[in-house]
């Protein structure tokens, strides 16, 4: 904690100092499967634009909305074997026009939850999906 006459931390500009990984750490490691990645990266290329006003030009193969509805059906696929553990939601809201969004328009997410064993009011979100080009973790 800082307290007074503690701030900047005294450690600013000290190299970081590279932990060992553990075994639990190494084994998910082994399991990224690097073909899934570029599976996962070609598909969403082939929806052509996943620019958030594209929802309005949408079809079955591109734009936004087929884009979305292939990560949530992803990520219910891995959903499946949790028992209902993992949960996988679409929350959306209308974004009014803005300085970025010309015209209202629907914003969906793709989230996926994961309840806690020992507490069900804990949880963990490790699938959340920026899918407009930025961010995706499946």
């Amino acid at each position: 904690m800082w307290g007074a006459g503690a701030w900047p931390p005294s450690n600013v500009g000290v190299p970081l100092v590279p932990q060992a990984a553990d075994a639990e750490l190494l084994d998910m490691l082994n399991q990224v499967d690097p073909a899934r990645i570029q599976t996962i990266i070609e598909t969403l290329t082939n929806f052509g634009t996943r620019h958030t006003e594209s929802a309005v030009v949408s079809n079955a193969t591109y734009g936004i909305v087929p884009a979305r509805e292939w990560i949530a059906a992803q990520m219910r696929e891995l959903a499946a074997p949790s028992n209902g553990k993992m949960v996988v939601t679409t929350p959306s809201y209308i974004q009014p026009a803005d300085g970025r969004i010309s015209f209202p328009t629907e914003i969906m997410d793709v989230v996926a939850t994961i309840k806690g064993s020992g507490d069900a009011n804990r949880y963990a979100r490790p699938g959340i999906a920026f899918f407009d080009g930025k961010l995706i973790l499946i």
